[in-house]
């Protein structure tokens, strides 16, 4: 009857290391390309609001408080990550930009922006 040596074991054990580590690491990737995408779905849904609004009053909210009243307050303007949606005017009725800071709010790099001018 032969074992195994140790050497064989550690061998197998940093092998099924490495393949869990692997699939954690993916996991992570497409858990966050899935909240990025619910985001700009958000946005999107909330642009039509603000456009509807738009349609019955002829301007776009003002400023940050006339969006949160439009949205339904702060837990209608919150991304999946938990952070505010920002609102601000383009320019005086002509367009819109609603930002997501992302998974990281430090980096700016990572926003997700609905800009109603390119849409």
């Amino acid at each position: 009857m032969r074992a195994f040596t140790l050497v064989e074991l550690l061998a197998v054990i940093g092998l099924m290391t490495l393949i869990i580590a692997g699939g954690i690491y993916t996991f992570g990737l497409a858990r966050e390309g899935v909240l990025r995408q619910q985001t700009k779905t958000q946005l999107a849904k909330l642009a039509t609001q603000i456009e509807a609004n738009k349609v019955k009053t002829s301007s776009y909210p003002k400023d940050e408080d006339e969006f949160l009243d439009l949205c339904g307050g702060i837990s209608g303007t919150t991304d999946p990550w938990g952070v505010m949606i920002s609102y601000e005017i383009a320019q005086p009725n002509n367009g819109f930009i609603l930002t997501s800071c992302g998974a990281n709010p430090e980096n700016r790099n990572d926003d997700i922006v609905y800009d109603s001018s390119k849409n």
